[in-house]
């Protein structure tokens, strides 16, 4: 970790390296950046309790078959599965947006067209996810109508918003490997070397996911996703608080 020395007259601060090789944002930024960490870290933790929720939902539903008709007759078994899967993962996709400026403050020194394909792929690709999750999540209520009714029309329905899931989705995964393997490029000049590999690592099997032969895979992605969400709340945390961080060291040190 890089350590901040702030002096109290001016606000401004001297930077001494930390073993990691990070540098420290605090002494460089002003009080619009300070708030966007602060939103970004608090984001950050809320997406990876999401997440775990979400994904954990998920993951409960993937031994069910794949076919539309079996999805539906196992939402009729047990609906809430899918329904806390598909709101929790859409609530990832959402709450991603708020730590996207704060990522695009911090690493816009690194590189200004990488910069902009990062931030850019990673907004469009959340909003394809929140948008394919809601279609995955409104198969739910299809399906349980379904259930009591038997009418073919809500088997085509439910088939039309698994395509809509599928291709959403799909797309908004491989613009969101794009981001990732961007933005870890970018950490690696000076950021954060470790979470710069995780958001790398996180790309490249985000995209190998995709390919159905190797869709087992996706699930180092998943671990990666975890990491992130962990490094980058608990960075932005400390970069919001350049102060406070200073008086715990300094204490640590008289003590």
């Amino acid at each position: 970790m890089t350590l901040t020395k702030i002096t109290k007259a001016s606000g401004k601060g001297v930077v001494v390296p930390g073993p990691d090789g990070s540098a420290a944002l605090g002494s460089t930024t002003g009080r619009d950046d300070h708030a966007l960490y602060r939103v970004a870290g608090g984001a950050a933790f809320l997406a990876l309790g999401a997440l775990i929720v979400g994904g954990t939902a998920m993951a409960m539903t993937t031994r069910n078959g794949a076919s539309t008709a079996d999805t539906m007759t196992a939402i009729a078994a047990s609906p809430w599965p899918f329904l806390a899967g598909g709101l929790g993962l859409v609530l990832v996709s959402l709450l991603d947006l708020f730590t996207i400026p704060a990522l695009h403050a911090a690493l816009g020194r690194y590189g200004r067209v990488l910069i902009v394909v990062a931030s850019g792929t990673a907004v469009i690709g959340d909003l394809l996810g929140v948008i394919g999750r809601l279609a995955q999540t409104a198969v739910v209520p299809v399906g349980m109508q379904s259930a009591r009714v038997g009418d073919p029309a809500l088997l085509s329905a439910g088939h039309v918003l698994d395509v809509l899931d599928t291709t959403f989705n799909t797309t908004g995964f491989v613009l969101v490997s794009v981001s990732f393997t961007c933005f870890g490029l970018l950490m690696l000049r000076g950021f954060s070397r470790p979470i710069g590999w995780i958001a790398i690592v996180a790309g490249l099997f985000t995209l190998l996911g995709q390919l159905p032969l190797l869709a087992p895979l996706f699930i180092v992605a998943n671990v990666a996703y975890i990491a992130w969400y962990v490094g980058i709340g608990r960075r932005f945390w400390r970069d919001a608080h350049p102060i406070l961080m200073t008086e715990n060291v300094v204490r640590s040190s008289s003590g």
